[in-house]
C-alpha cells in the first residue's frame, strides 16, 4: 500500500463527514441521528485524520513501521465507517427510536467535555510514543543478545568495528551496510568451498546460504541466526532507514563484526 492509497480516500471521506454533517441540518429526522451517533463520528474523523498524519510522517522519514500504524488506523476507520453507514441506513427505515436499546445507548460518555477528549487523545499518543521508543530499544537489546551469544574473539571483533567506524564514525548505518558486504561475500565465498553450486552462491538470497552453512555444520545455529538477524537491519536501513536508529545500527556494527570474527575473516 502506497501513502497515496491512504491520503485521497481518507481526504475524500473526511470531507463527506463534514458535508453531511452540515447537510443534516436540512433534512427532517438526519440532525438527530446524527447527534445520536456522534460519538462514533467523532472516532471515524480521529482515525481517518490519524491515518492521514500517520501516513505523512511516514513518508518524510521513510519509515514503513508508521506506515504500517497508519494502515491499521485506516482499516479501523472503514470498519466504523461500514458500522455507521448501516446505522444510518436503519435510522432512516425504522426511526431515531430504534437507537434507544439499553445495550447501544452509551449514558457514560453524556458527561464528556473537550478537556476529557483532549486527555484521553493524549494518552492514547503518549502510549503510541512509548510503545515505538520500547521497540527501538528492543531491536538493541536484541542485537546485544546475540552478540553475547557468540563465542567470537573479542579483541579482533573490537578492531572490525573500529576499522568500519573509522571510515564514517558520523554515520553508522552506512558503516553498517559497508560491513555486510564483506560479510556477504565471505559467506558466499564459504558456500563455495562447501560445495555449494557456484551459481547458486552468487545469487542465492543470503539467508539461505546461512541455512546451507548451518545444515553442514559450517556455522551453528547462534551465528545463523544472527546473519539472519543482521539481514533483517540491512533490509530496513535499505528501504526505511528511520525504522533503525545510529544506536541500532552501532549494535548491528557489533553483531556484524562478532560473526566474521567467527567466521575468521579479517
Amino acid at each position: 500500500m502506497q501513502p497515496r492509497d491512504i491520503l485521497t480516500p481518507a481526504a475524500t471521506l473526511l470531507g463527506l463527514v463534514l458535508a453531511a454533517i452540515g447537510l443534516s441540518s436540512a433534512i427532517a429526522g438526519a440532525s438527530t441521528i446524527l447527534q445520536t451517533l456522534s460519538i462514533v463520528l467523532i472516532f471515524i474523523v480521529v482515525l481517518f485524520a490519524g491515518a492521514a498524519l500517520a501516513t505523512c510522517v511516514a513518508s518524510l522519514r521513510r519509515s514503513h513501521r508508521v506506515l504500517r500504524v497508519a494502515v491499521v488506523l485506516f482499516a479501523i476507520g472503514w470498519a466504523f465507517t461500514g458500522m455507521i453507514v448501516c446505522l444510518l441506513l436503519l435510522g432512516y427505515a425504522w426511526g431515531i427510536q430504534i437507537f434507544q436499546i439499553p445495550v447501544i445507548t452509551v449514558p457514560q460518555f453524556t458527561s464528556l467535555n473537550i478537556e476529557s477528549i483532549l486527555s484521553i487523545a493524549g494518552a492514547v499518543f503518549s502510549f503510541l510514543v512509548a510503545l515505538y521508543s520500547y521497540r527501538g530499544t528492543r531491536i538493541k537489546q536484541q542485537l546485544e543478545t546475540l552478540v553475547n551469544s557468540l563465542a567470537a574473539d573479542r579483541d579482533k571483533t573490537q578492531a572490525i568495528v573500529r576499522q568500519t567506524l573509522d571510515v564514517d564514525p558520523r554515520d553508522p548505518k552506512m558503516a553498517f551496510v559497508r560491513l555486510t558486504i564483506d560479510l556477504e561475500k565471505a559467506l558466499r565465498k564459504r558456500a563455495v568451498s562447501d560445495r555449494h553450486p557456484e551459481r547458486d552462491a552468487r545469487s542465492a538470497p543470503v539467508r539461505r546460504i546461512a541455512d546451507y552453512l548451518r545444515s553442514k555444520g559450517t556455522v551453528d545455529s547462534e551465528t545463523a541466526d544472527s546473519i539472519n538477524r543482521i539481514w533483517n537491519v540491512r533490509n530496513m536501513i535499505l528501504h526505511s532507514g528511520a525504522d533503525i536508529s545510529d544506536r541500532d545500527a552501532a549494535a548491528a556494527v557489533n553483531l556484524a563484526a562478532a560473526v566474521l570474527s567467527r567466521l575468521g575473516v579479517r
